[in-house]
């Protein structure tokens, strides 16, 4: 299977290398540049060892750091310059321990992403394995925010009970000063205005993940965010973030009650979105799924790549039926499909199902037929997947 993600593609070798300070106060030993030497590595241009690197895991990275102070002085900075801290709680707080107390790392950070898993220290409560309520671990993350100016991708995904400390006004302060790229917004807040001023501070965003925000968002102004192109988000959030901004690739979020009239309003101010996923949390009725496609062929007809999971079984007809004509989708993708076959099947005069009558002696017939209606009705499709 092919999925589609909103991941930005990752810099350019150029790029890095003209935002990254080479370690010019650390002179290279004499041993190293002596012709005799056969470390001939060592003998590389900053530039060409530090790109050398860039295909080394972050273990190999930080062996070679170990091996000279030149090295570590050189590298360390490159095993902080992308932090993903999910997978590890242990990691992440040995991360942010060495961090807190090394500002000069810090400035190189660029991305924080993983588990900022810290829970707010509560007065009165005790710090608990089980819990994690950890006091120091948490004033460790704020402390990184609070000085990482550098940060242009951040991930608030899995702290939403900050909200009830008092340090988490220092964290948001210092993430009104970064110049972001990518943020991923989860958290809950009393205050109900923060995301809307947040997103007014960052005219550089081009990626935003949100849930669960959409009243929060009523106030966003129009102006806000002129970059933003990827989006990730319920339909309410993307009513209020979506309409009106130029955004090319858009993961929505359906609950299965999906309201009809509410993604038929969200689709009267969109326009140029080329990369459209849709996830049904829970499943859609058909005529749900009929209506989300009826809508996609009147506001999104220059959609090139097409997504579906819809967790559920759906009548080959009903594909067939309501798929609009999309003269530029290049791809499709329909996951979490599986074809009905009883429904599908006619009775005959004697009153049974005959299994010829339908024309699908299998699930591969159907799928072909599928594919072939909907390649006639969008000639520029190359690509198709089912699962």
């Amino acid at each position: 299977m092919v999925g589609h993600s909103l991941t930005s593609s990752p810099p350019q070798s150029a790029q890095i290398i003209s935002s990254f300070s080479f370690g010019s106060n650390v002179k290279r030993s004499l041993s190293l540049l002596d012709p005799q030497n056969h470390c001939s590595f060592a003998q590389l241009p900053d530039e060409l060892i530090y790109l050398v690197t860039l295909l080394l895991s972050s273990a190999s990275k930080a062996a070679l750091l170990q091996t000279c102070r030149y090295f570590r002085h050189l590298l360390e900075p490159t095993l902080y310059r992308l932090l993903d801290l999910g997978g590890s709680l242990k990691r992440g707080d040995a991360v942010n321990w060495t961090l807190a107390r090394r500002p000069d790392l810090i400035l190189h950070v660029q991305r924080y992403t993983g588990f900022l898993h810290g829970s707010p220290p509560f007065k009165g409560r005790k710090s608990t394995s089980s819990n994690y309520t950890d006091t120091e671990s948490y004033k460790n993350i704020v402390k990184v925010l609070t000085h990482a100016i550098n940060i242009r991708e951040i991930d608030f995904g899995t702290c939403s009970n900050w909200a009830s400390s008092s340090l988490w006004k220092s964290a948001t302060k210092a993430v009104f000063k970064m110049k972001l790229v990518k943020l991923t917004y989860y958290a809950s807040t009393s205050d109900k205005n923060q995301l809307c001023q947040l997103l007014a501070t960052q005219p550089m965003l081009e990626e935003l993940a949100i849930y669960g925000h959409g009243h929060d968002l009523a106030q966003l102004n129009s102006e806000a965010v002129p970059n933003l192109k990827r989006v990730t988000a319920t339909i309410t959030d993307a009513v209020a973030v979506v309409p009106g901004r130029r955004i090319e690739e858009l993961r929505l979020s359906c609950y299965t009650d999906v309201d009809c009239t509410l993604f038929r309003q969200f689709s009267l101010g969109v326009h140029g979105i080329r990369d459209l996923s849709i996830l049904y949390l829970g499943g859609p009725t058909e005529e749900q799924f009929q209506l989300t496609l009826q809508v996609i062929g009147e506001a999104l007809s220059e959609v090139e790549r097409l997504q579906f999971a819809l967790g559920r079984s759906v009548r080959a007809n009903v594909i067939l039926n309501a798929f609009p004509p999309l003269f530029k989708l290049r791809q499709l993708d329909l996951q979490l499909v599986r074809l009905k076959r009883l429904e599908d099947q006619v009775q005959n005069v004697f009153g049974t199902h005959d299994e010829a009558s339908v024309g699908h002696s299998s699930d591969k017939d159907a799928w072909d037929e599928i594919y072939a209606t909907i390649k006639q009705r969008c000639p520029s499709l190359i690509e198709f997947y089912h699962a």
